[in-house]
């Protein structure tokens, strides 16, 4: 009964009773008050110690080497801050970046943040794919392989060689090893260039030294060591191809000038043109 009887008080006096119990522990003995204060600090300690947590958590994104982000961001797993360099991953989240054309993912498959530790995918060359191409080739040109820094397995490209030579196949790529693209000297090209005695290949527009070989009917001009120069008659100052057979070019020996002393005949002469000076003649 006297439970009853309180119960039915408590009901008259509706909130009021809670309100007047709260007042009474905060507002009671000096113990009760010190033990709310210590609940209400200790509750945000809680709070901040598991907001720092939750941040210690999160991974520093970063995007694999000679890859892609793939479904980072739009699976939600990566949250981009705006600023480059510094997106998160949360912990406990995955998802799958990709790899560029010519790498292929090795390690695991996906990338995960497990309490600020990201493991990520590897993104290797694929033992597949041709990377060490000749473009352009000797004695061609690049053609439709222009840019091209390694070929995919069965795909292939084709060079465009220099007249006089011919390509061999197209630029091909086969199990990582690359085949064909090669320029090939026709019968009546001169492959080998020599250089002429007491000469070298020159350099420049126009010389031997700016060619790897001749077709036939070119011709190109090489250089004279010092005390020689290119003879000045027709066919010997260059050095040309003609059906597949190389003529070098000549240097000719500079002529000595002098004059016998005493004699008064012949003499050097004096004005322009005449041998006043002159020591020495090239050839022509």
């Amino acid at each position: 009964p006297g439970t009853a009887i309180a119960r039915a008080r408590r009901r008259e006096r509706g909130d009021g009773g809670r309100q007047k119990s709260t007042r009474m522990f905060l507002g009671g003995s000096p113990w009760a008050r010190h033990f709310a204060v210590a609940l209400l600090l200790c509750g945000a300690s809680v709070a901040r110690a598991n907001g720092q947590g939750q941040g210690q958590q999160k991974c520093d994104w970063v995007t694999p080497t000679n890859g892609g982000d793939g479904d980072c961001y739009t699976s939600g797993a990566v949250t981009s801050s705006g600023n480059s360099g510094n997106d998160k991953m949360d912990s406990g989240k995955t998802c799958t970046p990709t790899c560029d054309t010519g790498f292929v993912v090795t390690g695991p498959t996906a990338a995960t943040c497990i309490t600020g530790a990201l493991t990520n995918v590897v993104c290797a060359a694929d033992p597949t794919t041709c990377t060490n191409l000749t473009i352009p080739p000797v004695n061609g040109l690049a053609g439709d392989c222009e840019g091209k820094t390694s070929l995919l397995p069965d795909v292939s490209c084709e060079p465009i060689c220099n007249p006089g030579f011919t390509l061999d196949a197209p630029l091909v790529c086969k199990d990582g090893v690359a085949t064909g693209g090669v320029c090939t000297a026709d019968d009546t090209t001169c492959a080998v260039i020599s250089n002429p005695d007491n000469g070298s290949a020159g350099s420049g527009d126009g010389s031997c030294g700016a060619v790897t070989a001749l077709p036939t009917g070119e011709w190109c001009k090489p250089a004279c060591n010092e005390g020689y120069s290119l003879s000045t008659i027709a066919g010997q100052n260059t050095t040309s191809c003609s059906d597949g057979n190389l003529t070098k070019a000549t240097c000719v020996k500079h002529c000595t000038v002098s004059f016998a002393t005493g004699t008064g005949n012949p003499t050097p002469g004096t004005g322009s043109g005449s041998c006043e000076g002159v020591t020495t003649l090239a050839a022509g």
